[in-house]
């Protein structure tokens, strides 16, 4: 089992373009839009691959690298491929097909890969209400029709490198490698997320591009409760381990 993964959703506000040669110069769109997630994204591009030759597929690994291959020999168009579309990907623009597959350098961007393990004290369920006074000394209570689900998630034992984008750098991934957090920090993800809906798969094994899960089962979709964060350090002295809480509502997609 692997740590959870939190993938939020992507808004691309034009049509995204790959461009790659096969048998000739080739370009396949991933049209403008609300994606789920970047599984979501990364099927919508396979289809347009695959459009083109059939055995294209597109991975994300349950460490977050993307991988495009193909069982026939390809390359691709760095010059023709949108900035914006390698950058979340993770790719820089430098990496070459070898083995007829094409793999990022650097982690996609919009989602956070916990390098450790998660806590929380369970799920809350709340109503909302409010309650006004009245002149004759009673009240009038309003109240919702249906409950909300709350969950605060712990993060511990995280290096400044994974938490803070200004210490963001190489460091350890938490499966005893190491990852360029650059671009990919819990704070990146915190402030991308301010206004979108998120999953947690507690297994980062769990949600692939061929299979994104079920909604309850292998993730939960989430919103962001908190309006500021501060992470908890956790060794005063050496200035190196990190908590960061996360309160969230259980949404559905």
């Amino acid at each position: 089992m692997s740590y959870p993964k939190l993938l939020q959703e992507i808004v691309t506000g034009e049509d995204l373009f790959f461009a790659f040669n096969f048998g000739g110069p080739q370009n396949v769109t991933v049209p403008a839009g609300t994606y789920s997630s970047i599984l979501e994204l990364c099927a919508c591009l396979e289809v347009q691959l695959q459009a083109v030759l059939d055995t294209f597929s597109v991975v994300v690994s349950t460490h977050g690298i993307v991988t495009i291959s193909a069982k026939s020999d390809w390359t691709v168009t760095w010059a023709g491929t949108d900035d914006e579309l390698s950058n979340l990907l993770g790719f820089r623009k430098i990496e070459i097909v070898a083995d007829m597959a094409l793999v990022g350098s650097r982690r996609h961007r919009y989602g956070w890969y916990a390098p450790g393990g998660v806590a929380y004290p369970g799920r809350q369920r709340r109503i909302a209400r409010f309650y006004r006074p009245t002149d004759s000394g009673g009240a009038s209570v309003f109240a919702g029709s249906g409950t909300q689900t709350t969950i605060t998630f712990f993060f511990d034992a995280l290096l400044e490198a994974q938490v803070e984008p200004v210490a963001a750098g190489v460091a350890d991934d938490g499966y005893g490698s190491s990852v360029d957090w650059t671009g990919v920090t819990y704070f990146d993800w915190w402030v991308d997320t301010a206004g979108k809906k998120w999953r947690y798969y507690e297994d980062a094994d769990d949600g692939t591009v061929a299979a994104p899960g079920t909604e309850g089962t292998e993730y939960h979709t989430c919103v962001r409760t908190d309006d500021e964060a501060m992470p908890e350090q956790l060794d005063p002295d050496s200035y190196t381990y990190f908590r960061v809480s996360l309160p969230a509502q259980i949404v559905g997609s």
